[in-house]
């Protein structure tokens, strides 16, 4: 997962231009932005086994700016991934467990 990523769908819906977010995954660190809102975990991952726990000191909030439902969804999904799943030669990455599924493409 190492490496920079765009939020492309979830549950297999894609993304609205408004709630366009990126992830970056790098150092056993994730964080997911849109704009000047973010949200940050650590993580694992052994080969297809993933975990990610909540870094509260990675986050931040925009002034008077709240976070969309498919803000909201995506970090449910991240934050209750068990599996990835690589295709497309490792250009696509499958998130999934029990908040859901988040499909992500590298930038």
């Amino acid at each position: 997962l190492e490496g920079q990523w765009s939020v492309a769908a979830l549950d297999g819906k894609p993304v609205s231009a408004a709630s366009a977010m990126t992830a970056d995954f790098a150092g056993g660190k994730v964080s997911i932005a849109s704009g000047c809102v973010r949200r940050a975990w650590t993580y694992t991952q052994n080969r297809n086994v993933v975990s990610f726990a909540a870094d509260p000191t990675g986050s931040s909030t925009c002034e008077g700016r709240g976070t969309s439902v498919e803000q909201e969804t995506a970090y449910a999904s991240l934050q209750e991934a068990s599996i990835a799943i690589f295709s497309k030669d490792g250009s696509e990455a499958n998130l999934s467990g029990t908040g859901g599924n988040l499909t992500l493409r590298r930038r």
